[in-house]
């Protein structure tokens, strides 16, 4: 048996069966029958596999907006039928969110978050990778407070641009700055190197 004219291993019967069927079964069959009076070719048999969407191209998995800026999410997928889309921001459905983009003219700090777009056909549903979205101001400063006894609060000259803060008060006091450009700075204790992140 043939398909596509290259023999299918092991197919040497009157039948084929594949047991779990993926896109790249799809094609066209044929087979040869053969006895002392010769060979004789089938007609080809076109086999179509329908499967849920795959995605192939979305949105930047992070963006950093300022508030007031635009939005604009998107994603475009293959299929074998007509799809559907749902976007989610956190987990939750999101009114308006039925297309292949999703915008919002003017964003404000509440529309920060984690957003997936499912992607839905008559034979399945894809999950979109994540998109991590931070709205927060232009110009930024960080301040602290408190115990001071491995430098924890002694925020580094010059630190601007912050858009996300933490800090761990377990043994070894140290924080972490995420800067806009996304790079993360650390200061305080630095006994296993929790407060030099990796610059790649």
């Amino acid at each position: 048996m043939e398909k596509g004219r290259r023999a299918v291993a092991g197919a040497t019967g009157s039948s084929l069966t594949i047991g779990s069927t993926a896109a790249g079964d799809a094609g066209s069959y044929t087979v040869e029958a053969t006895n002392f009076a010769g060979t004789v070719a089938s007609n080809p048999a076109s086999l179509s596999v329908n499967t849920a969407p795959v995605i192939t191209s979305l949105s930047p998995s992070r963006q950093v907006l300022i508030p007031g800026d635009s939005m604009n999410l998107s994603v475009t997928a293959a299929s074998t039928a007509a799809v559907s889309y749902q976007w989610l921001r956190n987990g939750v459905s999101l009114a308006g969110g039925a297309a292949a983009t999703f915008s919002l003219p003017s964003v404000t700090l509440q529309d920060s978050g984690w957003y997936q777009v499912l992607v839905t056909n008559t034979y399945g549903t894809r999950r979109s990778a994540t998109m991590f979205v931070t709205v927060a101001p232009l110009a930024s400063a960080v301040r602290a407070w408190g115990s001071n006894i491995t430098g924890e609060t002694t925020v580094p000259a010059g630190l601007t641009g912050a858009v996300a803060i933490s800090a761990s008060g377990d043994f070894d006091f140290f924080s972490l700055a995420l800067k806009r450009d996304g790079t993360v700075i650390g200061w305080g204790s630095n006994r296993s190197g929790q407060s030099t992140p990796p610059r790649d």
